[in-house]
């Protein structure tokens, strides 16, 4: 059973490819983000807030900047079927235009987290990872172990 953590609750915000509640904790004595898929038996209980507390965006942005992600840039060709999948799930932003509908796009992902990489995994070859080398490689490992798996049948 996990541990019980009473929190005043801020904001519900989408952030790293989950919702996770923004909250105040009284026993850290600072602002926290608790994923909520990870939270079990949740309770609304009638307490008054122990401090005033400042709007979520401005919260947010002070914690980021007390420890900020490590950003990784990505460079990718994508094919136009893809495109509006890497704008909306991965934020990618164009940077190449081509005749044909397809383009260049980059786009930054923390490389701790796991979403971006089988979100560019599903994209299959809609998008060839350009730079840097060192996700080319990851992208080409995990798609043998894939294969391998089926080569079995």
């Amino acid at each position: 059973m996990g541990k019980l953590h009473t929190v005043e609750p801020i904001a519900v915000v989408y952030r790293w490819y989950a919702w996770y509640l923004l909250a105040y904790s009284t026993v850290k004595n600072d602002y926290r983000t608790y994923k909520l898929i990870r939270m079990r038996n949740a309770e609304i209980v009638d307490a008054v807030f122990t401090k005033e507390h400042k709007n979520a965006e401005i919260i947010l942005r002070d914690n980021d900047k007390q420890t900020p992600q490590k950003l990784t840039e990505i460079t990718v060709r994508c094919k136009s079927e893809a495109r509006s999948r890497v704008i909306e799930y991965l934020k990618g932003k164009t940077i190449c235009e081509y005749e044909n509908g397809d383009c260049d796009m980059t786009l930054y992902v923390i490389e701790n987290e796991h979403f971006w990489f089988g979100t560019l995994l599903s994209l299959g070859d809609w998008i060839e990872i350009t730079a840097p080398e060192h996700i080319r490689h990851r992208v080409l490992e995990a798609s043998k172990k894939i294969v391998s798996l089926y080569q079995k049948l």
